[in-house]
């Protein structure tokens, strides 16, 4: 009956019908990512997903409230021992983060490439 309405053969409209206004006539779709950024985590080596070897770390961004003043937080974790890092930078920029990176990589020096085999 709802459909006969919709094409104009009843004499009734949509406002008349209390359970048509109720219903969510919109469609669904699907959200495809708009952008790849880089690897998937899932693509990494099952030797990393083990957890035998000591220097593979996962990191993320933990944000504020989303304003622009708030603090960010960069957390490192390293897969095998659990050891955390974490480190506080300007913005959520990759500028950022790479420049925390360069930090660590000058306070370990020549020991960062045994420390950090993949991030």
């Amino acid at each position: 009956l709802y459909n006969y309405v919709d094409l104009g053969l009843m004499d009734i409209k949509n406002g008349d019908l209390p359970e048509k206004v109720k219903r969510n006539t919109k469609t669904r779709r699907a959200r495809v990512n708009k952008r790849i950024l880089g690897r998937s985590i899932d693509e990494r080596s099952p030797r990393i997903e083990s957890r035998k070897d000591f220097g593979h770390w996962e990191c993320d961004l933990v944000l504020g409230h989303k304003t622009k003043d708030d603090d960010v937080l960069l957390t490192m974790w390293e897969r095998k021992t659990r050891q955390f890092f974490m480190i506080k930078i300007e913005d959520k920029t990759s500028a950022s983060v790479m420049k925390a990176f360069d930090k660590l990589r000058e306070y370990y020096g020549s020991k960062w490439n045994q420390i950090f085999k993949s991030i």
